[in-house]
């Protein structure tokens, strides 16, 4: 049997022993569960599993590339403007006393119409008085005419003859000269009407009824509708691609253009030429302005018949006729990859090729170099893509592409070579 220990201090001495016992088996103690995990550890590592993953293989659409002769659509675009704007003026003064209606801004006209009328009383106040006058020295110079017929050579003059030939030529001058004043005042009267001198319409009118009007005065701006015309801007990479008569070429022959108009949400379109450039560069933003010539504008359509009327001021987008270009591939822009790279597929793998591009418009773009009869470029989207990938291939995509100005001008009565460009 131990002795149980009765006071006090013996037990606070039994309580020190443990708490000194266990700080020093307590460290000792996770040290060596250390020593034997690492131990475990180290001798008996876990086994690593290698697995394949399975990436799924995109399809990809695919078109093949064809060279072929092409025409190139140049588009521009432009502002329409009268071929011709003149102003009316009146040639006498005096009140206006009637103003057509079609004699006001927007208003149009037809040859011959009667415009504005001017008071003409004073005018014919300025005839009748110019008609007495004639009648007066006609009357005198058949007087004196006769004189002079029955009159003999007289005696002791040096020449009669010559003497009675100066009062007649004198007379019939004074005679000349009352015909001609009373023509004059005859002009004047026909002066007061204005005559519409072709059919157009009214740009600005300035004249009103009662108002008073001087020879010179402007009445209004008017232009014809017979013809109108386009000047588009061209960058010189443009240029090279149109025969422009005096710039690229001596010929005579006039690039066709299709110039187009969205109204009321529906594209109409009308045919004209290129028939001039203007005389140099524009030195503001380095362009040079072709002017496009739209014939009979207001001429009806079959194949629009909803088609609008043309208006001063309003914008046309345009696509002129284009060199014909031999070995050309047309690529569609949404192809493209970081702006001149398409991906071609070699062996249902993924390939990134650089392209030499001439020539971009709005669905397409004209390679140069790059490409090669044969070659097969994805032309549908690509979430992710590297080079040497493995594709799943789609053939025999068609492009979906907007007309162009080679294919619808066919439907004018201008000539215009249609061309294919199909991928």
């Amino acid at each position: 049997m131990h002795a149980v220990p009765t006071n006090k201090h013996d037990k606070l001495l039994d309580q020190g022993t443990l708490k000194l016992f266990l700080k020093a088996f307590v460290p000792m103690l996770l040290l060596a569960l250390g020593i034997i995990l690492y131990w475990y550890l180290n001798y008996n590592p876990p086994q690593v599993v290698h697995t394949t993953a399975a990436l799924p293989i995109p399809t990809v659409k695919v078109a093949e590339v064809v060279a072929q002769r092409v025409t190139i659509p140049v588009t521009s675009r432009g502002e329409v403007n009268p071929a011709n704007e003149i102003q009316l003026t009146v040639e006498t003064s005096g009140q206006v006393i009637f103003v057509a209606p079609q004699l006001a801004t927007g208003g149009m006209f037809k040859k011959g119409d009667l415009l504005l009328k001017v008071d003409d009383t004073r005018y014919r106040l300025d005839v009748v008085r110019a008609e007495a006058q004639v009648v007066s020295v006609r009357q005198a110079y058949r007087q004196v005419k006769d004189e002079v017929d029955a009159a003999e050579d007289i005696e002791g003059l040096a020449s009669p003859r010559r003497y009675r030939e100066q009062r007649v030529a004198e007379v019939a001058a004074r005679l000349n000269a009352a015909e001609a004043e009373l023509r004059l005042v005859r002009i004047q009267v026909n002066s007061t009407r204005l005559i519409a001198p072709f059919t157009g319409r009214v740009h600005r009118a300035f004249v009103g009824l009662g108002q008073y009007v001087a020879p010179g005065v402007q009445i209004a701006q008017v232009y014809p509708i017979d013809k109108f015309e386009v000047r588009l801007p061209l960058s010189e990479q443009q240029l090279g691609l149109i025969d422009l008569p005096g710039i690229s070429s001596q010929s005579q022959n006039f690039p066709a253009v299709r110039l187009m108009l969205d109204f009321g949400g529906q594209r109409y379109s009308w045919m004209g030429r290129v028939m001039r450039t203007d005389g140099g560069i524009d030195p503001h933003n380095r362009l040079l302005y072709a002017v496009a010539q739209i014939d009979r504008p207001y001429e009806q359509d079959m194949q629009q018949p909803n088609r609008p009327e043309l208006t001063a001021g309003q914008f046309m987008e345009a696509e002129i006729q284009g060199k014909v270009l031999n070995q050309v591939v047309v690529v569609p822009r949404d192809a493209l990859y970081n702006g001149d790279h398409v991906w071609v597929v070699e062996n249902h793998r993924l390939r990134l090729r650089a392209l030499q591009i001439f020539y971009k418009d709005k669905s397409v773009v004209y390679v140069q170099n790059g490409l090669h009869p044969g070659d097969r470029i994805v032309i549908s989207p690509v979430d992710f893509a590297i080079d040497g990938m493995k594709v799943r291939v789609r053939e025999n995509i068609p492009i979906e592409r907007d007309l162009t100005a080679s294919e619808l001008i066919k439907f004018s009565k201008i000539p215009f070579e249609v061309k294919n460009r199909q991928l």
